[in-house]
């Protein structure tokens, strides 16, 4: 089986960048969505996702709508939320921390060092 990560932004450039400074440190499978809806879609169909990498704000499904979607499910995949905005900031982020102690959080703009700190604090056993 082949590890994932899922990353959604409705930024292509931001995808892009993320999917390269990931590439270069994990041999993961990098699967891409530009909207919430579409990530949910990719989470029905995909195994083996390992993290998601998800922004807040987004046309056609936010990051809160990811979120809860991974909740409802019980899916155990830890969340990354990156905003300039902290998860406490919205209602569907309460308990964030407690839920899955791997959820995290990455404040946008942000270096590839703290991406790939996060990603090691995250996908470790």
């Amino acid at each position: 089986m082949n590890k994932k990560i899922l990353i959604v932004d409705d930024e292509d450039a931001i995808r892009f960048l993320l999917a390269h400074f990931i590439s270069a440190q994990y041999s993961f499978e990098i699967l891409q969505a530009n909207c919430g809806n579409n990530a949910i879609k990719l989470l029905e169909k995909e195994k083996d996702i390992e993290v998601v990498l998800c922004d807040y704000r987004m046309k056609d499904g936010n990051g809160g709508t990811v979120y809860d979607y991974i909740k409802r499910n019980e899916l155990l995949i830890p969340f990354v939320m990156m905003s300039t905005d902290q998860p406490e900031k919205y209602d569907c982020f309460k308990g964030f921390y407690e839920e899955n102690i791997k959820n995290d959080y990455l404040k946008k703009p942000f270096k590839q060092e703290h991406l790939i700190n996060i990603l090691k604090k995250v996908l470790e056993k």
